[in-house]
């Protein structure tokens, strides 16, 4: 199977990525929300480190690797939207 990811590790921030899904792989996102994909060192770091295809219930699929010692997993889009309205509240509070 194919999903459509956010992929804004590897790529333009607006840049979506075709991810082939192995059957294992489409049972793991939808029992888990989250599927690892491939292992990668992104520049700067030390160590390959594994990216996974996650399920936003808001935006769709998104690739992400797993942070901290939680190991979870955050939406670009979320993110950005959670940014706009930080900015528009520090904005109104003055």
């Amino acid at each position: 199977m194919k999903v459509q990811a956010v992929d804004r590790h590897f790529g333009s921030p607006d840049r979506k990525r075709m991810v082939h899904l192995s059957f294992r792989q489409m049972l793991e996102l939808k029992v888990f929300g989250y599927a690892q994909i491939f292992t990668r060192t992104k520049q700067g770091w030390r160590h390959p480190v594994p990216f996974y295809v996650v399920e936003c219930k808001d935006h769709g699929y998104f690739i992400d690797y797993a942070h901290g010692y939680r190991r979870y997993f955050t939406c670009p889009l979320c993110r950005d939207r959670q940014k706009r309205e930080m900015v528009a509240v520090k904005k109104a509070v003055g």
